[in-house]
């Protein structure tokens, strides 16, 4: 049941205003980026150190995925393994030219419409950058083309930016049928003491790293329902 329907079912529902949530970091080692580790050991730890090199080390013989130098991450990871794919097949795209200070709200409500998404990834601007960049990875082959085709036509506009796109260099294929039924929603109903966004968002802070889209929370009475619209599945 979504938002709008458990809203429905009795008024009037008191909507709360919203306020900075995103990018909520737990603490601890951090990438190139900023963004928390991936992995639950310190990074700076030798042995740590070691199985990353190890598992590049492995990529580049078996032919994996050529990555920056200065990316912290594990690319054998299955989410970062290019798919043996024709580029054509590739729904995930490299977008560049965005604004700089783009957050994933903004950017998934300008290709609102177009189909479906997978995961989206920021690259914020910063040091000789001034504008940001993103991969875009849709469920679908012909969301994909249709962004493509949009920025052809230069009608796909984010704030004044025209974005350029190029197939990103990890290839993905469109997501089958039995993953249709994935949703990047979450919605929660229960009473206001339990159910409410500083609780909710305040436990996961601490458990995990995550980049939402934007969180709905109504309120009747007791009651709470609390949308919560991730950037990614």
């Amino acid at each position: 049941m979504s938002l709008s329907q458990l809203v429905a079912e009795s008024t009037p529902w008191e909507p709360i205003p919203a306020h900075s949530h995103r990018n909520r970091h737990p603490s601890g080692p951090q990438d190139v980026f900023g963004f928390p580790a991936r992995s639950s050991r310190d990074v700076t730890d030798p042995e740590t150190l070691g199985d990353l090199k190890s598992a590049r080390a492995k990529d580049s013989a078996n032919g994996g995925p050529t990555t920056s130098k200065n990316y912290k991450g594990v690319t054998s990871s299955a989410r970062n393994i290019s798919e043996d794919i024709n580029n054509a097949q590739n729904t995930s795209l490299w977008l560049t030219g965005l604004p700089g200070d783009i957050d994933y709200h903004r950017l998934l409500s300008s290709i609102r419409n177009i189909g479906r998404v997978y995961k989206v990834h920021i690259v914020q601007a910063g040091g000789e950058h001034l504008t940001a960049a993103a991969t875009i990875q849709f469920f679908k082959l012909r969301a994909t083309e249709a962004l493509m085709q949009h920025i052809r036509d230069g009608t796909f506009v984010v704030e004044g930016h025209f974005p350029h796109a190029i197939r990103n260099r990890v290839r993905t294929s469109e997501r089958g049928p039995e993953e249709d039924g994935l949703s990047r929603v979450i919605v929660m109903r229960g009473h206001s003491h339990i159910v409410n966004r500083d609780r909710i968002l305040g436990n996961w802070a601490k458990r995990f790293y995550w980049d939402d889209d934007e969180v709905l929370e109504f309120r009747h009475g007791d009651e709470t329902v609390l949308e919560i619209r991730f950037a990614s599945l």
